[in-house]
């Protein structure tokens, strides 16, 4: 009598979807502070706090010193308007007809005579140093300008323009032995005497003629 013996069951296979057991963590799980020390963190700070104030401190004290070293060699600009006008300016010309120059305004005649009214002594070289700081610059109204450039945009020539406003500038260190007050009366004075010695030379009687004249006029 033979008998069966029924197969037996296959074991079930691992279901890794249901059953995985390896978990990787997300997103939310991560700390950006997680092994940062700040005690330590602060405590480097507080021991290169000293140095970083010492190297501040050293470079504020180079940057006084040389100020204080430059500053007397710094100019200082004091400044006046004139403008001319006479007859034949137009031309260019004094009315004697010889050329005028704005230059003439700082003749060494005329810085001379107005440092002597400062009570200035004219030493040749305070006298070229003074006069060397003095220029003369012509001002031209913007209007001119824009007319100027206009004709030259469209191909023409503009005509000579002769300035009858110039600005009168001295430009000293500010260690000069001249306080700005002086400075101001000094430029002051170099006008006035360049109006007298213009008013004798183109407008005044000679004296030789006498007073009789000077009635008369």
């Amino acid at each position: 009598m033979s008998s069966t013996i029924p197969p037996s069951p296959a074991p079930p296979s691992p279901d890794t979807s249901s059953h995985s057991s390896s978990h990787h963590p997300s997103d939310t799980d991560y700390d950006p502070y997680e092994g940062i020390d700040l005690r330590e963190m602060f405590a480097r700070l507080g021991r290169g706090l000293a140095q970083t104030l010492g190297f501040a401190l050293l470079g504020l004290a180079i940057a006084i010193v040389s100020y204080l070293a430059a500053s007397p060699s710094w100019l200082v600009t004091t400044s006046t308007r004139v403008m001319f006008a006479f007859d034949g300016y137009q031309r260019g010309e004094y009315p004697d007809k010889s050329k005028f120059q704005a230059d003439d305004l700082r003749a060494p005649n005329i810085l001379a005579e107005a440092m002597k009214r400062q009570g200035l002594e004219a030493t040749d070289g305070i006298h070229s140093q003074i006069r060397g700081a003095l220029s003369i610059e012509s001002i031209i109204p913007s209007n001119v300008v824009k007319e100027r450039d206009r004709l030259r945009a469209a191909g023409q020539t503009p005509p000579p323009f002769i300035p009858d406003e110039y600005l009168v500038s001295l430009n000293l260190p500010r260690k000069f032995p001249l306080s700005f007050r002086q400075r101001e009366l000094l430029l002051n004075d170099i006008v006035s005497v360049y109006r007298e010695n213009f008013q004798q030379t183109y407008t005044n009687l000679p004296l030789s003629f006498g007073t009789a004249f000077e009635a008369l006029r």
